[in-house]
C-alpha cells in the first residue's frame, strides 16, 4: 500500500475505541501491522500506541477453610494473604486495568492510507469525533491529551475495592455517584447487579457515549 500525502501534517492524539478487555492485545497486533506497513516509529506517521493503566487492589476476607484459600497461605507476585483476629483470611490482590476500559490512544498524521489500516485492524471498532464510513477522525487537543492522561499531575491513586464489608440495596436502573478509584464523582447509571460479588454494572458517559463498568457496592452512593 502506498501512502498518500498527509491531510495534516502534525502528529496529534485520536482515541480509537476497541473490544472492551483485549485492547492490550490489539494495540499489539495494530503496532505490529503499522511497522509491517512501514508507518510506526519515532520517526513515521504514528509515533506513539499507549494504553494507561493503574493499579487495582482488590481486598476480599474468606474462611480458613475456604476452598480459595491455599493451605499454606503462599503469596505470589500479585496475591497476597493475611491471617485476621477473627479466624478468617484476608486476600489483597494487585493487577494492572487500563484506565479507560475499550480506549487505546494513538499519536499519528492523518493520511487516508493510514487511517484505512487502523480502522480495519480486528478489533477496532472506531475512532472518537469520526462520524464512520470512512471520514477522517477528529483528534483530540494537546490540553484535553493531559487532562485525560494526568501527564501534569501526579500519579493515580490506586483503585481500592472491598468485596466484604457493608452492602447497599441496588437494584437495575438505580442512579449511582462513585465514590472511590479512576472514576470518582462520576455519575451513571446501574444496568446489572451481581449480588453474590457484590458488583453493579454501571453505565458511565466517556467521550460521549456511554461505557460499562463493574464497580464495588462499597464505591457506590445511590442518588
Amino acid at each position: 500500500m502506498s501512502k498518500l500525502t498527509p491531510k495534516n501534517s502534525a502528529h496529534q492524539w485520536f482515541i480509537i475505541s476497541a473490544i472492551g478487555f483485549k485492547e492490550k492485545g490489539i494495540a499489539k497486533d495494530l503496532i505490529d501491522k503499522l511497522k509491517t506497513y512501514g508507518y510506526y516509529g519515532p520517526d513515521q506517521d504514528v509515533r506513539e500506541i499507549k494504553i494507561f493503566e493503574t493499579e487495582s487492589v482488590t481486598t476480599a476476607e474468606y474462611d480458613r477453610d475456604n476452598k480459595f484459600v491455599p493451605k499454606n497461605l503462599r503469596d505470589t507476585k500479585n496475591t497476597t494473604w493475611k491471617e485476621l483476629p477473627n479466624g478468617r483470611v484476608q486476600k489483597t490482590a494487585r493487577r494492572l486495568i487500563n484506565r479507560y476500559p475499550s480506549y487505546i490512544f494513538i499519536n499519528m498524521r492523518y493520511s487516508p492510507d493510514l487511517w484505512y489500516l487502523v480502522r480495519n485492524t480486528p478489533g477496532v471498532l472506531g475512532v472518537i469525533g469520526s462520524s464512520g464510513k470512512g471520514k477522517a477522525p477528529i483528534p483530540i487537543s494537546q490540553e484535553q491529551y493531559e487532562q485525560l492522561t494526568n501527564q501534569k499531575a501526579s500519579a493515580p491513586t490506586p483503585v481500592v475495592q472491598s468485596s466484604v464489608n457493608g452492602e447497599i440495596e441496588l437494584l437495575e436502573k438505580n442512579h449511582v455517584k462513585i465514590l472511590r478509584g479512576q472514576f470518582v464523582d462520576a455519575k451513571g447509571v446501574v444496568k446489572a447487579v451481581d449480588k453474590a460479588n457484590k458488583i453493579a454494572k454501571v453505565a458511565i458517559d466517556a467521550f460521549g457515549r456511554d461505557q460499562i463498568i463493574d464497580v464495588d457496592f462499597n464505591d457506590l452512593e445511590k442518588i
